[in-house]
């Protein structure tokens, strides 16, 4: 039996009714190179991340290597006192916040301190702001009078095997932005996220 050639007319028309019904995606996001991962910078959830927990986080990256990576959430604030969770450390009358930093070693306290000055046994993230996590530095700290409101206290963190996170980025789940003091010790840590997200919103309608 032979076979007649569909008409040109309908052969646009079939393409053009495919195309319609090829599922859309999400765009993949470009590879991120180990500068854009480098300690300071700040993982943003993407707004379609579902998870209970890292749904519209924000996280503070402190360290990025053929490893892994770890770092702390900044968004997130318990109902804990810091006076609850280390009773015998010297805080100030102000206590600070005390934030989850993530799903790993629960046990474990960190403290992100903003100064000027560097805090005895502590390591530099960025421009003021340092990491301190070891209990002989957050005890040594906390006994030379720190000033309120310029510490923050973590329980736990967050953390990826090596090449997790970069899947993770390109499969569109976390974007990368520049972090500075203002935003790590943010006025308002509950409205970080969305600061962020409405930021990087109206970069995308400018270009």
């Amino acid at each position: 039996m032979s076979q007649h050639p569909l008409p040109v007319r309908l052969l646009f028309q079939c393409l053009f009714v495919s195309l319609l019904i090829v599922p859309i995606t999400r765009a993949q996001a470009p590879v991120p190179d180990r500068h854009s991962l480098e300690k300071g910078n700040l993982l943003v959830a993407d707004a379609s991340l579902i998870d209970p927990l890292f749904g519209r986080s924000v996280i503070l990256i402190l360290d990025h290597d053929e490893s892994g990576t770890y770092g702390l959430m900044l968004n997130k604030i318990s109902n804990l006192d810091a006076r609850e969770v280390w009773p015998d450390a010297h805080w100030p009358e102000d206590s600070p916040d005390v934030f989850l930093g993530g799903p790993v070693q629960l046990h474990t306290l960190r403290l992100l301190v903003r100064s000027t000055l560097q805090p005895a046994l502590s390591t530099p993230v960025t421009d003021e702001v340092w990491l301190l996590d070891s209990r002989e530095g957050l005890e040594r700290y906390l006994q030379d009078t720190p000033q309120a409101g310029r510490i923050n206290l973590f329980f736990g963190y967050s953390g990826w095997t090596a090449g997790q996170l970069e899947a993770e980025i390109l499969r569109g789940d976390w974007h990368i932005h520049a972090g500075r003091a203002t935003l790590i010790f943010h006025p308002a840590p509950g409205e970080l996220w969305l600061q962020l997200e409405e930021s990087r919103q109206q970069l995308w309608t400018t270009l």
